[in-house]
């Protein structure tokens, strides 16, 4: 999911012109596809854990086992 989502933003950053403009910058293509993968990744992960926080606190969900698993 996340390539999927950092190809989207890379194709957006494409046709609005931007991406020329980063691509002449002295990073390379490999620390713009990181950078967006990881920006993306650490935002997934912070979503994932105020959804799992909303389920367990607001709507009492309960869970059997480890919570850290």
């Amino acid at each position: 999911m996340r390539f999927l989502v950092t190809s989207i933003t890379m194709l957006r950053e494409r046709t609005t012109g931007t991406l020329e403009r980063l691509l002449t910058t002295p990073a390379h293509k490999a620390d713009l596809l990181f950078g967006y993968g990881l920006a993306y990744s650490l935002m997934a992960a912070v979503q994932s854990f105020v959804a799992i926080g909303a389920a367990y606190w607001t709507f009492g969900l309960d869970i059997k086992g480890n919570r850290a698993w």
